[in-house]
């Protein structure tokens, strides 16, 4: 799939070979990502977008085919990468295809380190390029790891890295300007060198539970055991915990007294789906309690 304006799907061979061959040999390129960190228990990355002088180029990440041929321009000297805000588009590339990084250059932490208020990709670009950028949020939110993408996905992902360079060279003149170039420098490595992290349990996080100081003694520690087991099981079937049970959920689930998956089929607090999937661990959490 190729755009008139100026972006292709690299999905074949060829393609592969011929992105490759254009991005090892670019001066620069600019990158972004998409991932969904809503749905999901780890962030999961669903797009990579890295655009070269002459072109800009939409790699699947989850086409079964790892992206070797950006092993090399990421980790390369010469070729300098333009992010905003690319800390966890540098995990999550990190995480997932073992992939590294040198000669970076943020646009957020460069408006940062200059002082700029409003910190956003599309207000820099407004504010430092006088160009109107305006933010689908329908598009930005939308599911991005179901294929095929729509015509829309892939022109908002393009265009996300479109500005990257103009803003980049405005930005780096007035850190020279103003001295900054060794804290940008820092700041750029600690990109460079940002690792994703599993996400810690936390024991105590049920007493941020809006509610939970309305129960009594018994029925915080059933939303405790509750909440551990969302955890847990969030965790292994790699789904956000809300998508398995809400806070609410949680507090009207430890208000129940002698437990049974009948009760739970009768109060409707879940849907009938949830509670006949997960149902009898619940009564049997609940019980424990």
């Amino acid at each position: 799939m190729e755009s008139e304006t100026g972006w292709i799907w690299v999905d074949t061979p060829k393609k592969r070979q011929e992105a490759g061959r254009d991005i090892a040999s670019s001066p620069w390129i600019a990158l972004d990502t998409e991932y969904d960190s809503f749905r999901y228990f780890r962030d999961k990355l669903c797009l990579i977008q890295v655009k070269t002088p002459s072109m800009t180029y939409l790699v699947d990440p989850l086409d079964g085919t790892p992206p070797e041929y950006l092993t090399k321009p990421f980790a390369s000297r010469e070729v300098l990468k333009v992010f905003h805000a690319g800390d966890n588009d540098i995990r999550l590339l990190h995480r997932d295809f073992g992939f590294t990084f040198r000669n970076v250059f943020d646009t957020y932490r460069a408006a940062t380190l200059l002082g700029h208020q409003n910190l956003s990709l599309a207000a820099l670009v407004e504010e430092c390029l006088g160009i109107p950028f305006p933010k689908r949020k329908k598009v930005q939110r939308s599911i991005w790891d179901v294929r095929p993408l729509s015509e829309e996905q892939l022109a908002y992902a393009a265009e996300d890295t479109r500005h990257l360079i103009p803003l980049y060279e405005i930005l780096s003149v007035d850190i020279r300007e103003k001295g900054l170039q060794e804290d940008a420098k820092r700041s750029f490595r600690e990109i460079a060198a940002a690792r994703w992290q599993e996400r810690p349990f936390r024991p105590e996080g049920y007493r941020r539970i809006q509610g939970v100081w309305e129960l009594n003694g018994p029925q915080r520690e059933r939303l405790k055991r509750l909440y551990a087991w969302r955890w847990w099981k969030s965790k292994q079937m790699d789904r956000s915990p809300f998508m398995l049970l809400s806070s609410q959920e949680m507090v009207a689930l430890a208000s129940i007294e002698n437990p049974s998956v009948e009760m739970l089929r009768r109060r409707g607090i879940l849907s009938p789906e949830r509670t006949g999937r997960y149902g009898a661990d619940l009564v049997k959490v609940l019980r424990e309690a």
